[in-house]
């Protein structure tokens, strides 16, 4: 239709340049506020200073408090244990426990251990003791069984070593019944047990000749005069102890008068 208008199209818009952002505008720093940082920056670096001063006096107190422990402890005493290689009297461990040196159960430990020791000690001397007698018992047994006459009270043996026993036992304080006493007795009169072996030896050769002799003649079965033997009854353990000291045959004669005369006079 002629009448009708033609509407215009709207035409597509055109782009548009894009809107450059402007910069914000910052507000200027409120001084206020920057004194108070500074103030907040002052006291954080005061409070640190501090910090370190006080953690560096702590150090120093401690190695103080350190230094004055250790001389404490070098100064006061300590209760020491007592020697266990020394002995003590109780009057020495009380003044100790007194002093204090030591504590009272130290005391009486060190007491115990003393009176342990001295039980070993003794314990120790009697089987010393009882050896040495057992030793000088058998060694008496030896010489009976060689001198028989010494088991006989009413011998002259036994009268000798009697006597010699008495003076040995006055000497060391022992009783006269005491094994080492008789051994020393027993050795001083007769010798050592070798000794004796020689003496019978000597005794059964003076025997055997004089058997001999009395044995021998001449002629017709007459027989000689037999030689006084001026050593008749002078003990054979005499007169080997004689001869042991080479005495001649004439001394040995000699000596047999005086030694008659002290055995009578001591019979008498």
């Amino acid at each position: 239709m002629a009448d009708e208008k033609e509407t215009p199209t709207a035409e597509p818009d055109a782009p548009t340049a894009p809107e450059t952002e402007q910069p914000q505008e910052t507000a200027p720093p409120d001084p206020q506020e920057e004194r108070i940082d500074r103030i907040v920056a002052q006291r954080l670096g005061k409070y640190a200073a501090r910090t370190r001063e006080a953690e560096a006096r702590v150090t120093e107190y401690a190695e103080r408090l350190a230094r004055l422990e250790g001389r404490t402890e070098a100064l006061t005493p300590k209760p020491a244990a007592a020697p266990a290689q020394q002995t003590y009297s109780p009057e020495q461990l009380q003044a100790a426990v007194d002093q204090g040196r030591i504590t009272p159960a130290q005391m009486a430990d060190q007491i115990a251990w003393q009176r342990q020791q001295q039980g070993k000690t003794e314990i120790l001397a009697t089987l010393r003791q009882d050896q040495r007698t057992q030793t000088a018992l058998t060694e008496v047994n030896q010489y009976i069984a060689k001198m028989p006459a010494l088991s006989s009270t009413s011998s002259a043996e036994f009268r000798k070593v009697a006597a010699a026993a008495q003076d040995i036992a006055d000497e060391m304080g022992l009783n006269i019944q005491d094994a080492r006493v008789q051994r020393r007795a027993l050795r001083e009169t007769f010798g050592t047990l070798d000794k004796i072996a020689e003496v019978r030896s000597a005794r059964e050769f003076d025997r055997d000749n004089a058997d001999t002799h009395a044995a021998s003649g001449s002629g017709g079965g007459r027989t000689e005069p037999k030689k006084q033997d001026k050593l008749a009854g002078i003990p054979a353990d005499q007169i080997a102890f004689w001869k042991s000291k080479n005495y001649s045959q004439k001394a040995m004669e000699d000596e047999a008068v005086f030694y008659r005369s002290r055995q009578r006079r001591g019979s008498g």
